[in-house]
């Protein structure tokens, strides 16, 4: 794979100002599969590799660089999953109240509640 683009951003928490995530969006190409766009998050509840559209990636990219993660969620929660909409902040694990959910025996999801009270999907 030969990266054609790659930015990263430290995304800090609002309450403590430790590091939430960190974002890496890569475009890179291959022979064998062409261009592929890709969104990394680290640190928040692991590390979870999307791909992603093409036509989303220079939109993400703008996105991110202007900390519009309202605007991010709207294309998939899960990218800015650190970020409450109601607040307008983001908080890292330490300042979610987490649960994961089973259902079945098997993980499906987890729920956090933020520091100011409001519950949402962090991971799926």
């Amino acid at each position: 794979m030969i990266v054609l683009h790659k930015k990263s951003k430290n995304i800090p928490c609002d309450v403590c100002g430790n590091n939430c995530a960190k974002i890496v969006l890569l475009k890179e190409f291959s022979l064998l599969r062409g261009t592929v766009c890709s969104l990394l998050i680290k640190g928040f509840i692991g590390d979870t590799k999307y791909a992603i559209k093409k036509s989303n990636f220079n939109t993400l990219l703008q996105y991110f660089e202007k900390e519009a993660f309202e605007k991010i969620q709207d294309i998939d929660q899960e990218y800015a999953s650190f970020y409450c909409k109601e607040c307008k902040k983001c908080y890292c694990t330490e300042h979610w109240t987490r649960q994961v959910v089973y259902e079945d025996g098997f993980y499906d999801e987890t729920r956090g509640i933020c520091p100011n009270g409001h519950e949402k999907r962090l991971d799926d």
